[in-house]
Protein backbone atom coordinates (compact mmCIF):
# COMPACT_ATOMS: atom_id res chain seq x y z
CA UNK A 1 0.00 0.00 0.00
CA UNK A 2 1.44 3.82 -0.88
CA UNK A 3 0.34 6.36 1.17
CA UNK A 4 -0.21 9.24 -0.54
CA UNK A 5 0.88 12.82 0.81
CA UNK A 6 -2.71 15.07 1.13
CA UNK A 7 -2.93 18.81 0.55
CA UNK A 8 -1.68 20.81 3.65
CA UNK A 9 0.19 17.49 5.26
CA UNK A 10 4.23 18.26 6.71
CA UNK A 11 6.58 15.78 5.16
CA UNK A 12 8.64 16.45 8.07
CA UNK A 13 9.65 13.67 10.96
CA UNK A 14 8.91 14.79 14.42
CA UNK A 15 12.05 15.28 15.89
CA UNK A 16 13.63 12.62 17.85
CA UNK A 17 12.81 11.89 21.82
CA UNK A 18 15.89 12.13 24.15
CA UNK A 19 14.96 9.35 26.93
CA UNK A 20 15.72 9.75 30.58
CA UNK A 21 15.75 8.39 34.21
CA UNK A 22 14.55 9.42 36.90
CA UNK A 23 12.59 9.85 39.53
CA UNK A 24 9.13 11.87 40.20
CA UNK A 25 9.54 14.54 42.59
CA UNK A 26 6.31 14.42 44.71
CA UNK A 27 6.17 13.65 47.93
CA UNK A 28 6.87 10.61 48.29
CA UNK A 29 9.37 7.90 50.14
CA UNK A 30 9.06 5.38 47.25
CA UNK A 31 10.91 6.69 44.73
CA UNK A 32 10.19 5.04 41.68
CA UNK A 33 11.81 4.74 38.71
CA UNK A 34 10.14 6.28 35.90
CA UNK A 35 11.25 6.72 31.90
CA UNK A 36 10.77 10.13 30.67
CA UNK A 37 10.65 11.39 27.35
CA UNK A 38 12.22 14.69 26.40
CA UNK A 39 11.17 16.95 23.18
CA UNK A 40 12.04 20.51 22.81
CA UNK A 41 13.34 21.07 26.06
CA UNK A 42 10.04 19.58 27.88
CA UNK A 43 9.02 16.37 29.59
CA UNK A 44 5.79 15.23 27.28
CA UNK A 45 5.23 11.41 28.42
CA UNK A 46 6.04 9.43 31.26
CA UNK A 47 6.82 6.04 31.28
CA UNK A 48 7.24 2.55 33.85
CA UNK A 49 11.22 1.94 34.65
CA UNK A 50 11.82 -0.67 31.47
CA UNK A 51 15.67 -1.72 32.79
CA UNK A 52 14.24 -4.64 34.85
CA UNK A 53 12.48 -7.45 32.56
CA UNK A 54 12.13 -5.06 29.74
CA UNK A 55 9.58 -5.54 27.41
CA UNK A 56 7.14 -7.48 30.51
CA UNK A 57 4.01 -5.78 30.99
CA UNK A 58 3.53 -8.16 33.39
CA UNK A 59 5.60 -10.85 34.73
CA UNK A 60 3.58 -13.56 35.87
CA UNK A 61 4.11 -16.34 32.98
CA UNK A 62 7.44 -15.15 32.19
CA UNK A 63 9.93 -14.97 35.70
CA UNK A 64 9.69 -17.74 38.32
CA UNK A 65 7.31 -17.20 41.03
CA UNK A 66 10.23 -17.21 43.27
CA UNK A 67 11.84 -13.95 41.61
CA UNK A 68 8.20 -12.42 41.34
CA UNK A 69 7.70 -13.62 45.19
CA UNK A 70 10.84 -11.66 46.00
CA UNK A 71 10.03 -8.28 43.52
CA UNK A 72 12.32 -8.63 41.65
CA UNK A 73 9.67 -6.54 39.24
CA UNK A 74 9.02 -3.68 37.76
CA UNK A 75 8.60 -0.35 39.93
CA UNK A 76 5.12 0.83 38.81
CA UNK A 77 4.72 4.43 40.01
CA UNK A 78 1.02 5.54 41.48
CA UNK A 79 -0.98 7.86 39.47
CA UNK A 80 0.42 10.73 41.08
CA UNK A 81 3.92 10.27 39.36
CA UNK A 82 2.44 9.37 35.75
CA UNK A 83 0.63 13.18 36.58
CA UNK A 84 3.86 14.87 37.37
CA UNK A 85 3.91 15.79 33.85
CA UNK A 86 1.14 18.07 34.67
CA UNK A 87 3.03 19.51 37.43
CA UNK A 88 5.98 20.63 35.54
CA UNK A 89 4.57 22.17 32.81
CA UNK A 90 1.64 23.97 34.60
CA UNK A 91 1.48 27.63 33.29
CA UNK A 92 0.84 28.57 37.06
CA UNK A 93 4.15 27.03 38.25
CA UNK A 94 5.83 28.80 40.65
CA UNK A 95 9.64 29.23 38.79
CA UNK A 96 11.13 32.45 40.73
CA UNK A 97 10.10 34.60 43.55
CA UNK A 98 7.37 36.83 44.15
CA UNK A 99 6.09 39.11 46.51
CA UNK A 100 2.33 40.18 46.96
CA UNK A 101 1.29 43.54 45.86
CA UNK A 102 -2.27 43.70 46.67
CA UNK A 103 -4.24 43.13 49.73
CA UNK A 104 -4.16 39.74 51.23
CA UNK A 105 -6.13 37.70 49.69
CA UNK A 106 -6.36 39.63 46.31
CA UNK A 107 -4.07 37.04 44.38
CA UNK A 108 -1.79 39.77 42.86
CA UNK A 109 1.47 39.43 42.99
CA UNK A 110 5.01 40.46 41.03
CA UNK A 111 8.37 39.10 40.27
CA UNK A 112 11.28 39.96 42.15
CA UNK A 113 15.13 38.84 41.95
CA UNK A 114 16.15 36.39 44.28
CA UNK A 115 18.34 39.20 45.96
CA UNK A 116 15.73 41.26 46.93
CA UNK A 117 13.47 37.47 48.22
CA UNK A 118 16.51 37.13 50.21
CA UNK A 119 17.24 40.36 51.52
CA UNK A 120 13.61 40.75 52.62
CA UNK A 121 13.13 37.97 54.47
CA UNK A 122 16.27 38.54 55.89
CA UNK A 123 15.19 41.81 57.52
CA UNK A 124 11.58 40.39 58.38
CA UNK A 125 13.63 38.01 60.31
CA UNK A 126 15.59 40.41 62.48
CA UNK A 127 13.42 42.80 62.70
CA UNK A 128 10.57 40.06 64.04
CA UNK A 129 13.54 38.76 66.61
CA UNK A 130 14.79 42.57 68.03
CA UNK A 131 11.13 43.94 68.74
CA UNK A 132 8.98 40.88 69.71
CA UNK A 133 11.84 38.19 70.56
CA UNK A 134 12.73 34.82 69.96
CA UNK A 135 9.33 33.23 70.42
CA UNK A 136 8.04 35.70 67.49
CA UNK A 137 9.09 33.46 64.73
CA UNK A 138 7.23 30.12 64.01
CA UNK A 139 7.71 26.97 61.22
CA UNK A 140 5.35 24.66 60.15
CA UNK A 141 8.06 22.11 59.36
CA UNK A 142 7.94 21.38 62.95
CA UNK A 143 10.62 21.51 64.52
CA UNK A 144 11.44 24.98 64.42
CA UNK A 145 13.09 26.95 61.23
CA UNK A 146 16.02 25.42 59.41
CA UNK A 147 18.54 28.18 60.61
CA UNK A 148 16.76 28.78 64.24
CA UNK A 149 19.94 27.38 66.37
CA UNK A 150 22.44 30.08 65.02
CA UNK A 151 19.60 32.55 64.28
CA UNK A 152 18.72 32.32 68.07
CA UNK A 153 15.21 32.24 67.47
CA UNK A 154 12.12 30.06 66.35
CA UNK A 155 9.22 28.76 67.87
CA UNK A 156 9.04 24.39 67.66
CA UNK A 157 5.93 22.52 68.28
CA UNK A 158 4.49 18.75 68.65
CA UNK A 159 2.32 16.78 67.13
CA UNK A 160 3.05 16.85 63.68
CA UNK A 161 0.08 15.42 61.18
CA UNK A 162 2.69 13.49 59.21
CA UNK A 163 3.32 10.18 60.28
CA UNK A 164 3.69 10.68 64.07
CA UNK A 165 0.54 9.23 64.79
CA UNK A 166 1.82 5.77 63.61
CA UNK A 167 5.50 6.37 65.03
CA UNK A 168 4.76 7.10 68.39
CA UNK A 169 2.58 4.02 69.39
CA UNK A 170 4.86 1.75 67.69
CA UNK A 171 7.48 3.06 70.65
CA UNK A 172 4.44 3.10 72.82
CA UNK A 173 3.54 -0.66 72.33
CA UNK A 174 6.69 -2.15 70.99
CA UNK A 175 9.11 0.12 71.93
CA UNK A 176 10.80 0.32 68.32
CA UNK A 177 11.70 3.27 66.88
CA UNK A 178 12.21 4.37 63.31
CA UNK A 179 11.46 1.53 60.81
CA UNK A 180 12.17 -2.13 62.38
CA UNK A 181 8.81 -2.71 61.62
CA UNK A 182 8.32 -2.75 58.10
CA UNK A 183 7.35 -5.45 56.14
CA UNK A 184 8.52 -6.91 52.49
CA UNK A 185 5.82 -6.92 49.87
CA UNK A 186 6.65 -11.31 49.51
CA UNK A 187 5.29 -11.54 53.61
CA UNK A 188 2.08 -10.83 51.58
CA UNK A 189 2.17 -14.00 50.00
CA UNK A 190 3.04 -15.66 53.16
CA UNK A 191 -0.69 -14.67 54.67
CA UNK A 192 -4.19 -16.57 55.12
CA UNK A 193 -6.04 -12.72 55.41
CA UNK A 194 -4.70 -9.75 53.85
CA UNK A 195 -6.44 -6.64 55.51
CA UNK A 196 -6.00 -3.16 54.24
CA UNK A 197 -7.13 -0.49 57.02
CA UNK A 198 -7.45 2.87 55.43
CA UNK A 199 -5.13 1.87 53.28
CA UNK A 200 -5.78 2.55 49.70
CA UNK A 201 -2.12 2.08 47.77
CA UNK A 202 -4.21 2.21 44.58
CA UNK A 203 -3.62 5.94 43.98
CA UNK A 204 -1.41 6.76 47.00
CA UNK A 205 2.07 6.14 47.97
CA UNK A 206 2.94 2.51 48.06
CA UNK A 207 1.20 1.49 44.58
CA UNK A 208 3.58 -0.60 43.62
CA UNK A 209 2.47 -3.56 45.95
CA UNK A 210 -0.93 -3.28 44.48
CA UNK A 211 1.06 -6.25 41.67
CA UNK A 212 1.65 -7.95 44.97
CA UNK A 213 -2.03 -7.89 46.57
CA UNK A 214 -3.60 -8.86 42.83
CA UNK A 215 -1.48 -11.88 42.70
CA UNK A 216 -2.22 -12.78 46.82
CA UNK A 217 -5.97 -12.61 45.73
CA UNK A 218 -5.25 -14.61 42.73
CA UNK A 219 -3.29 -17.22 44.70
CA UNK A 220 -6.71 -17.13 46.77
CA UNK A 221 -5.77 -15.26 49.88
CA UNK A 222 -8.55 -13.26 51.02
CA UNK A 223 -8.08 -8.99 50.56
CA UNK A 224 -10.28 -7.26 52.86
CA UNK A 225 -10.58 -3.12 52.45
CA UNK A 226 -11.93 -1.16 55.41
CA UNK A 227 -12.34 2.64 53.85
CA UNK A 228 -14.98 4.86 54.58
CA UNK A 229 -15.20 5.46 50.62
CA UNK A 230 -15.26 3.43 48.01
CA UNK A 231 -11.67 3.95 46.60
CA UNK A 232 -10.27 2.49 43.43
CA UNK A 233 -8.37 0.28 45.97
CA UNK A 234 -11.57 -1.77 47.13
CA UNK A 235 -12.79 -1.57 43.20
CA UNK A 236 -9.79 -3.49 41.93
CA UNK A 237 -8.24 -5.45 44.49
CA UNK A 238 -10.54 -6.12 47.60
CA UNK A 239 -12.20 -9.22 47.72
CA UNK A 240 -14.64 -7.51 50.42
CA UNK A 241 -15.06 -3.60 51.29
CA UNK A 242 -16.34 -2.65 54.87
CA UNK A 243 -17.51 0.73 54.91
CA UNK A 244 -17.57 2.46 58.18
CA UNK A 245 -17.61 5.99 59.28
CA UNK A 246 -14.53 8.53 59.38
CA UNK A 247 -12.75 8.73 62.73
CA UNK A 248 -14.66 5.45 64.25
CA UNK A 249 -11.84 2.47 63.41
CA UNK A 250 -11.42 2.52 67.12
CA UNK A 251 -14.98 1.54 68.16
CA UNK A 252 -14.26 -1.49 65.66
CA UNK A 253 -11.30 -2.86 66.74
CA UNK A 254 -12.16 -2.79 70.67
CA UNK A 255 -15.53 -4.66 69.49
CA UNK A 256 -13.41 -7.28 67.39
CA UNK A 257 -11.36 -7.71 70.59
CA UNK A 258 -14.85 -7.96 73.20
CA UNK A 259 -15.58 -10.90 70.87
CA UNK A 260 -12.32 -12.41 71.51
CA UNK A 261 -12.18 -12.01 74.89
CA UNK A 262 -15.94 -13.97 75.23
CA UNK A 263 -15.07 -16.46 72.61
CA UNK A 264 -11.66 -17.72 73.99
CA UNK A 265 -10.34 -16.78 70.25
CA UNK A 266 -6.75 -14.97 71.71
CA UNK A 267 -3.50 -16.67 70.97
CA UNK A 268 -2.78 -17.46 74.71
CA UNK A 269 0.76 -18.87 74.07
CA UNK A 270 1.98 -15.69 72.26
CA UNK A 271 0.37 -12.98 74.86
CA UNK A 272 2.12 -15.46 77.71
CA UNK A 273 5.16 -14.61 76.23
CA UNK A 274 4.97 -11.58 74.70
CA UNK A 275 2.26 -9.07 76.16
CA UNK A 276 2.52 -7.28 79.21
CA UNK A 277 0.15 -9.06 81.24
CA UNK A 278 -1.04 -5.91 83.80
CA UNK A 279 -1.76 -3.87 80.67
CA UNK A 280 -3.27 -6.62 79.18
CA UNK A 281 -5.95 -7.11 81.92
CA UNK A 282 -6.61 -3.33 82.21
CA UNK A 283 -7.19 -3.19 77.95
CA UNK A 284 -9.58 -5.95 78.87
CA UNK A 285 -11.35 -5.15 81.85
CA UNK A 286 -11.94 -1.97 79.59
CA UNK A 287 -13.40 -3.90 76.47
CA UNK A 288 -15.33 -5.70 78.71
CA UNK A 289 -16.78 -3.09 80.71
CA UNK A 290 -15.70 -3.65 83.87
CA UNK A 291 -14.13 -0.80 84.37
CA UNK A 292 -16.78 1.38 83.07
CA UNK A 293 -19.72 -0.23 83.11
CA UNK A 294 -19.94 -0.15 79.50
CA UNK A 295 -19.94 -3.16 77.70
CA UNK A 296 -17.95 -2.52 74.21
CA UNK A 297 -20.10 -5.00 72.38
CA UNK A 298 -20.05 -5.43 68.06
CA UNK A 299 -24.08 -3.85 69.17
CA UNK A 300 -22.36 -0.99 70.77
CA UNK A 301 -19.57 -0.34 68.48
CA UNK A 302 -22.40 -0.61 65.24
CA UNK A 303 -24.05 2.56 66.49
CA UNK A 304 -20.89 4.18 66.30
CA UNK A 305 -18.79 3.38 63.13
CA UNK A 306 -21.99 2.04 61.24
CA UNK A 307 -20.83 -1.56 60.65
CA UNK A 308 -23.26 -3.53 60.84
CA UNK A 309 -22.70 -5.54 64.44
CA UNK A 310 -22.95 -9.13 62.97
CA UNK A 311 -20.32 -8.26 60.26
CA UNK A 312 -18.23 -7.12 63.01
CA UNK A 313 -18.73 -10.18 64.52
CA UNK A 314 -18.27 -12.63 61.30
CA UNK A 315 -14.74 -10.20 60.52
CA UNK A 316 -13.56 -11.16 64.00
CA UNK A 317 -14.42 -14.73 64.22
CA UNK A 318 -12.24 -14.73 60.53
CA UNK A 319 -9.48 -12.76 61.28
CA UNK A 320 -9.00 -15.07 64.46
CA UNK A 321 -8.88 -18.02 62.85
CA UNK A 322 -7.11 -16.65 59.61
CA UNK A 323 -3.57 -16.76 61.06
CA UNK A 324 -1.11 -14.77 59.90
CA UNK A 325 -2.76 -12.20 59.05
CA UNK A 326 -1.51 -9.58 57.21
CA UNK A 327 -3.15 -6.11 58.80
CA UNK A 328 -1.88 -2.98 56.82
CA UNK A 329 -2.77 0.36 58.89
CA UNK A 330 -2.49 3.82 56.68
CA UNK A 331 -0.76 6.67 58.06
CA UNK A 332 -4.31 8.13 57.58
CA UNK A 333 -5.66 6.37 60.98
CA UNK A 334 -2.98 8.50 62.42
CA UNK A 335 -3.51 11.76 60.67
CA UNK A 336 -6.75 12.68 62.56
CA UNK A 337 -7.61 13.73 66.29
CA UNK A 338 -6.27 10.74 68.77
CA UNK A 339 -5.55 8.97 65.18
CA UNK A 340 -2.84 7.35 67.72
CA UNK A 341 -5.42 4.99 69.33
CA UNK A 342 -6.37 3.86 65.72
CA UNK A 343 -2.85 2.90 65.30
CA UNK A 344 -2.20 0.85 68.68
CA UNK A 345 -5.75 -0.69 69.00
CA UNK A 346 -4.35 -2.04 65.81
CA UNK A 347 -1.02 -3.51 67.13
CA UNK A 348 -3.18 -4.84 70.15
CA UNK A 349 -5.05 -7.11 67.49
CA UNK A 350 -2.37 -8.31 66.21
CA UNK A 351 -1.09 -9.04 69.38
CA UNK A 352 -4.46 -10.96 70.99
CA UNK A 353 -3.84 -12.94 67.78
CA UNK A 354 -0.20 -13.97 67.69
CA UNK A 355 0.64 -12.30 64.35
CA UNK A 356 2.79 -9.41 65.53
CA UNK A 357 5.85 -9.71 63.34
CA UNK A 358 5.36 -13.20 62.48
CA UNK A 359 6.00 -14.62 58.95
CA UNK A 360 2.90 -13.31 56.65
CA UNK A 361 2.13 -11.02 59.77
CA UNK A 362 2.66 -7.73 60.45
CA UNK A 363 3.31 -5.24 63.18
CA UNK A 364 0.35 -3.10 62.13
CA UNK A 365 2.46 0.23 62.98
CA UNK A 366 4.28 0.91 59.95
CA UNK A 367 3.25 -1.52 57.47
CA UNK A 368 1.08 0.33 55.17
CA UNK A 369 4.08 3.04 54.57
CA UNK A 370 7.12 2.46 52.16
CA UNK A 371 7.83 -1.41 52.07
CA UNK A 372 11.30 -2.10 53.07
CA UNK A 373 12.61 -3.71 49.54
CA UNK A 374 11.59 0.42 47.98
CA UNK A 375 13.48 2.18 50.73
CA UNK A 376 16.57 4.03 48.76
CA UNK A 377 19.78 2.50 49.80
CA UNK A 378 21.89 5.55 48.42
CA UNK A 379 23.04 8.36 50.59
CA UNK A 380 20.73 11.15 50.47
CA UNK A 381 21.80 14.95 49.37
CA UNK A 382 22.46 17.31 52.41
CA UNK A 383 23.58 20.67 52.75
CA UNK A 384 27.05 21.26 55.04
CA UNK A 385 26.41 24.53 56.63
CA UNK A 386 30.41 24.29 56.88
CA UNK A 387 29.94 25.91 60.39
CA UNK A 388 29.94 24.64 64.09
CA UNK A 389 26.45 23.56 65.53
CA UNK A 390 24.05 26.37 66.88
CA UNK A 391 23.53 26.97 70.59
CA UNK A 392 19.63 27.89 70.23
CA UNK A 393 16.94 24.90 70.53
CA UNK A 394 13.39 26.29 69.52
CA UNK A 395 11.16 25.41 72.66
CA UNK A 396 8.38 23.21 72.31
CA UNK A 397 5.31 25.84 73.15
CA UNK A 398 1.78 24.70 70.82
CA UNK A 399 0.30 21.62 68.76
CA UNK A 400 1.81 21.26 65.56
CA UNK A 401 -2.10 22.48 63.79
CA UNK A 402 -2.86 25.09 65.90
CA UNK A 403 -0.36 27.71 64.66
CA UNK A 404 -3.43 29.52 63.13
CA UNK A 405 -5.31 29.66 67.06
CA UNK A 406 -1.80 31.16 68.43
CA UNK A 407 -1.64 33.96 66.23
CA UNK A 408 -5.34 34.55 65.97
CA UNK A 409 -6.29 34.13 69.67
CA UNK A 410 -2.55 36.23 70.66
CA UNK A 411 -4.63 39.64 70.59
CA UNK A 412 -7.41 38.78 73.27
CA UNK A 413 -4.04 37.53 75.64
CA UNK A 414 -2.61 40.73 75.27
CA UNK A 415 -5.85 42.94 75.75
CA UNK A 416 -6.53 40.69 79.08
CA UNK A 417 -9.73 39.04 76.89
CA UNK A 418 -8.04 35.76 78.17
CA UNK A 419 -5.79 34.10 80.79
CA UNK A 420 -2.46 33.01 79.43
CA UNK A 421 -3.46 29.39 81.03
CA UNK A 422 -6.68 29.49 78.58
CA UNK A 423 -4.68 30.56 75.84
CA UNK A 424 -2.06 27.73 76.55
CA UNK A 425 -4.76 25.11 76.34
CA UNK A 426 -6.37 25.97 73.41
CA UNK A 427 -2.84 26.00 71.44
CA UNK A 428 -1.92 22.99 72.99
CA UNK A 429 1.14 24.47 75.17
CA UNK A 430 2.35 22.86 78.07
CA UNK A 431 1.19 24.62 81.63
CA UNK A 432 3.93 26.94 82.73
CA UNK A 433 5.81 27.70 79.45
CA UNK A 434 6.02 30.83 78.47
CA UNK A 435 2.99 31.77 75.31
CA UNK A 436 4.34 32.25 71.75
CA UNK A 437 4.31 35.69 70.36
CA UNK A 438 4.23 34.86 66.21
CA UNK A 439 4.14 37.08 63.88
CA UNK A 440 5.94 34.99 61.31
CA UNK A 441 5.74 32.25 59.75
CA UNK A 442 8.45 30.35 58.08
CA UNK A 443 7.07 27.63 55.42
CA UNK A 444 9.62 25.64 53.63
CA UNK A 445 7.57 23.21 51.26
CA UNK A 446 9.58 20.81 49.12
Amino acid sequence: MKLIKTAGSDSKQPPEDIVRYTTCGEHCFNWCVIKVHIRDGKIWAIEPDDTLNPGMPREDGQLSDELIDGCMITTRPCTKGYAHIRNLNAPNRLLYPVKRVGERGEGKFERISWDEALDTIANKLKYHKEVHGPLSIGDVAHDGFVLSPWFGAGVADWGAHSKQGADEPGRWVLGMDGHEDRQDEGNLLKSKLILLWGFNPATTMSNHVVYTLLRARERGIPVISIEPRYTPTAEAVASQWIPIRPTTDVAMMIAMANVWFKEDLCDKEFIKKWVDPDGLQRWQEYVLGKSDGIDKTAQWAETICGVPAETIVEFARLYARSKPVNLNTAWTLGRQFYGENGIRAAMYLQALTGNTLSPGGTASAESAGPFAQHEPTLPRPFVDWQCSSGTYEAPVLMAHFKWPEAIALREKLDKGEMTEIEYNRIIGNTPGNPPPDIKMIISIIN
